[in-house]
């Protein structure tokens, strides 16, 4: 995949910023998200899956992994569907990844990265199949762990 290196004004950059972290992406991806706007595959749209994927997992019970939930299960169809130019293992990625730094700056609130600790008793990041896998706070089942 083609990269692009860009330079930005303070000023521009500080509004590109705010809009990123009230939608609680990164500005590249906002950036890309724009971009993707204004020159097509208006039939997908990245930030909509991202914030359907926010809202699946807060339905959440206990401990899950995004691969579980209906976003990443039907995205082959929509990208398909669409025509959109990039394959589900890209876009999933790029939504783990928005899903994961949303996480880490607690802009999902209720969700966690789950963690186990380890023979040397250190926490470490819990992952099922390479996945990363995440936990309700408001779970039942995870109070207490």
């Amino acid at each position: 995949m083609p990269r692009v290196n860009l330079s930005l004004n303070e000023a521009v950059y500080g509004d590109l910023k705010a809009e990123a972290d009230d939608k609680g992406i990164s500005v590249n991806n906002l950036v890309y998200s724009i971009l993707k706007d204004r020159y097509g595959y208006n039939g997908f749209d990245i930030l909509v899956e991202f914030e359907n994927l926010k809202r699946e997992a807060r339905a959440q019970k206990g401990y899950f992994s995004l691969h579980a939930l209906p976003t990443f299960q039907n995205l082959e169809k929509k990208l398909e569907n669409t025509g959109y130019p990039e394959s589900a293992a890209q876009v999933r990625a790029r939504l783990g990844r928005m899903f994961q730094d949303a996480v880490e700056k607690n802009l999902v609130w209720d969700i966690d990265r789950a963690v186990t600790v380890d023979q040397d008793k250190n926490e470490v990041a819990k992952t099922a199949a390479r996945a990363a896998v995440y936990a309700s706070k408001l779970s039942d089942a995870i109070k207490g762990e």
